[in-house]
């Protein structure tokens, strides 16, 4: 058996090619069968490569306890199964569940002109960050009865920070310069959806649920002229935050 792989890369996307050659030596023929699987895998990028974040994917989950393990004799006879689906072998945690989805964008400016003349349409920050999330968390725990019961968390969150800095100093005009300008947007349309069955020991059902957005700007511009200064040393910062998404929890 010969196998043969190859990685191709082009631009976002991920291309497998997997060639297998079989020799079929039992019939003693020079007959190759050959076999090609294509696998194209799209690997959303954009949150580390731009000033654009979005976000599309859902993550879903469930988890349960096997009751029949609460039977001696079918655990003392089905050992592996029972570690795997009951809550009891695993230390009394019952069923735990984390969900994140979470966008972070970082932006740190600095800029500084010194002119013995004029200084013109220089040393300007701008920051553009946008963020974009339609993604969901969906949960499913049932028969969480020991004493670790049903525990889930579920995060959507967006942080936005921005840091500009700006100097100028100048022996004559300054115009047009050394200004700070921050523009943050951020969109949800994501759900939080959650539901909690069976949790009737001590432990019980326990659930948290957040939909968060931050948004942070710091700025800060001097400017020293021997001249006029036009049009300088502004501070400009524009906030957006929109969220539809919503929190759906069921406990019983």
């Amino acid at each position: 058996m010969t196998v043969l792989v190859i990685l191709t890369i082009f631009e976002n996307y991920y291309i497998f090619i997997v060639t297998i050659e079989i020799k079929d030596k039992m019939l003693r023929s020079n007959q190759t069968k050959k076999f090609t699987i294509l696998a194209v895998a799209v690997f959303a990028i954009a949150l580390f490569l731009g000033p654009v974040a979005s976000s599309t994917g859902d993550n879903v989950a469930s988890a349960h306890k096997s009751e029949k393990c609460d039977s001696e004799n079918y655990y003392n006879e089905h050992k592996d199964y029972c570690k795997e689906h009951d809550s009891k072998n695993h230390d009394g945690e019952g069923n735990w569940a984390s969900q994140i989805i979470g966008q972070v964008q970082s932006s740190i400016q600095n800029a500084q002109c010194v002119s013995g003349g004029n200084t013109e349409d220089s040393c300007n920050n701008i920051s553009t960050q946008n963020q974009q999330n339609s993604g969901n968390n969906a949960l499913g725990q049932q028969g969480g009865s020991s004493s670790g019961g049903n525990l889930a968390s579920q995060v959507i969150e967006q942080f936005q920070s921005s840091i500009q800095n700006a100097q100028c100093v100048s022996g004559g005009n300054t115009e047009d310069s050394c200004n700070n300008i921050s523009t943050q947007n951020q969109q949800n349309s994501g759900n939080n959806a959650l539901g909690q069955q069976g949790g009737s020991s001590s432990g019980g059902n326990k659930a948290s649920q957040v939909i968060g957005q931050y948004q942070s700007s710091i700025q800060n511009s001097q400017v020293v002229s021997g001249g006029d200064t036009v049009g300088s040393g502004n501070n400009i910062n524009l906030q957006n935050q929109l969220n539809t998404g919503n929190n759906a929890q069921s406990q019983q």
